[in-house]
This record gives C-alpha cells, sequence and structure tokens, in this order.
C-alpha cells in the first residue's frame, strides 16, 4: 500500500500543478490582451495617419484643378482675343481687297486676293493651334501638380 503522506504529497502537487497551470493561463491571456490593445492603438494610429494623407493629396489634386480650372479660363480669353485680332486681319485684307479692282494690274489683284485668303486661313488656324498648345501644356500642369509627392521625414 501506498503511505497516507505519499498520496496527500501527490494531491498537494496535483493542487500546486493545476494552480501553477492555471495561473500561467491567466498571465498568457493578459499578454495576449495587451497585444491585441496595442495592435488596435497601432490599427488607430494608422488609420489615422491615411486619412491625414488622404485629405492632403485630394487637397492637393483639388488645388491643381482648381488651378487647371484658371489656366483654361486665362486660354479661352487669350483664344477670344486672337480670334479678334484674326477677324479684325480679315476685315482689313478684305478692304484692301475691295479696293483691289481699281488697281491697273491684273496679276496685281490676283496676288493680293490670294495673299487675303492665305492670311485669313493662316489666322484662323493658328488660332485654333495656340489654343491646342495652351488647353495641353495647362492639362500637363494640373496632373503634375495633382501628382502626390512624398515628403522624407
Amino acid at each position: 500500500m501506498i503511505p497516507v503522506q505519499l498520496l496527500v504529497a501527490a494531491a498537494i502537487a496535483a493542487a500546486a500543478f493545476g494552480t501553477a497551470w492555471t495561473a500561467q493561463g491567466w498571465r498568457y491571456d493578459k499578454q495576449i490582451s495587451d497585444i491585441h490593445a496595442k495592435q488596435a492603438v497601432a490599427l488607430i494610429e494608422a488609420q489615422r495617419q491615411a486619412n491625414e494623407t488622404t485629405a492632403k493629396l485630394q487637397q492637393q489634386a483639388d488645388e491643381a484643378q482648381r488651378e487647371h480650372a484658371r489656366r483654361v479660363a486665362d486660354i479661352r480669353s487669350d483664344a477670344a482675343r486672337a480670334r479678334g485680332v484674326a477677324d479684325r486681319l480679315r476685315n482689313d485684307l478684305a478692304t484692301a481687297r475691295a479696293t483691289l479692282p481699281s488697281a491697273t494690274c491684273s496679276a496685281a489683284r490676283d496676288y493680293a486676293a490670294t495673299v487675303n485668303e492665305l492670311f485669313g486661313e493662316c489666322a484662323a488656324t493658328a488660332g485654333r493651334l495656340a489654343e491646342a498648345a495652351d488647353s495641353h501644356a495647362a492639362d500637363a500642369m494640373m496632373l503634375q501638380q495633382a501628382w502626390p509627392v512624398q515628403s522624407r521625414p
């Protein structure tokens, strides 16, 4: 038979083992809870930083779009002025052409008519080309300004 003292010692050892096992479980549970809490705080901070970055980039893109709209308005205004100049030039050429019939040389009249047509077409084409080029430059500038720039910490 097993002596009673040995049985009592085994029971005490088993109870101590069970208690230590439970206490160790509680400690690990606390460590896991602490890790979860730290992870949650880090996740919240990362989300806050991402929101700040998003807001900053959106503000930059909005500013670039406002600047683009201003440039496009300036381009349209410049194009309207260029069309006005071209119209005046065409009127001047038309007036000059109207006086050509009184000229004595038919070759001069033909030359003047040809020049009149040519200048009118050139002025119209140059105006359209300038408007397209300015519009392209404004679009490129808007994209350049809207592109995010990463600042180094």
